[in-house]
């Protein structure tokens, strides 16, 4: 007999009802994602006057490399289950100071600890956005060979794939060139630059310079002016 004043029962009831689409599109990379907010507004719309849910963080040092890590805590009266995840702060993001880094960071945690509590599948996702915003667990997850990952967290012999430095080099690239993202992406068979094999960053970032080399300047045009 189903005990419904149980923990389990009552969580079971959340996740059931907890409907979360993927709103967000990433224009960069051309695929759709929720984030922490999205999850948080969804989850109090179903929640029992009984429960609650809390989210704390933690700094971890691994190897020579910090990590956030998050806690979902799903509360039912005095009782509670709380699941972890972890994200890497990058090394260096363009544009932010230290603490929009570990802010960014914190919240991309923070969503897979909701998504594990909650079972919210995020399987399809090549995540938040942070265009790599908010993204440093999926740079970490799709950027960096297996061996390399401290958590042990992914499968053996997956693919390598861009890190996000390279796929934020590849953006810049393609803005100075004037080129078209999608149709670069269709040209390498690509459905993603987040899934993009390092293999061809070096003949992709080789393409893209020799059409910036190739462009016409302004000084270009003043000198043909000039001679006529």
């Amino acid at each position: 007999m189903t005990d419904v004043n149980s923990i389990t029962y009552a969580l079971c009831v959340v996740q059931k009802k907890l409907q979360v689409p993927k709103n967000r599109i990433n224009s960069f990379a051309k695929y759709k994602y929720r984030n922490c907010e999205d999850i948080l507004e969804a989850i109090k719309e179903v929640l029992h006057p009984n429960s609650a849910v809390t989210l704390t963080d933690d700094i971890k040092l691994i190897g020579d490399r910090y990590y956030v890590e998050a806690i979902a805590t799903f509360w039912w009266g005095e009782k509670f289950v709380s699941v972890k995840a972890y994200a890497r702060e990058p090394l260096e993001k363009k544009g932010s100071d230290a603490s929009q880094i570990t802010g960014a960071t914190s919240s991309y945690a923070r969503k897979y600890a909701l998504n594990g509590l909650f079972a919210i599948d995020d399987s399809d996702d090549s995540d938040s956005g942070n265009q790599y915003d908010n993204n440093p667990q999926y740079a970490q997850k799709k950027s960096e060979p297996v061996r390399n990952d401290p958590l042990g967290t992914f499968s053996e012999g997956a693919q390598e794939v861009l890190t996000i430095d390279q796929v934020s080099k590849i953006g810049e690239l393609i803005g100075q060139a004037g080129s078209d993202s999608a149709k670069l992406l269709a040209y390498y068979n690509i459905s993603s630059w987040y899934e993009c094999p390092s293999s061809k960053y070096e003949a992709i970032t080789r393409g893209l310079l020799k059409k910036i080399r190739e462009k016409p300047s302004v000084l270009d045009g003043v000198a043909k002016y000039a001679r006529v």
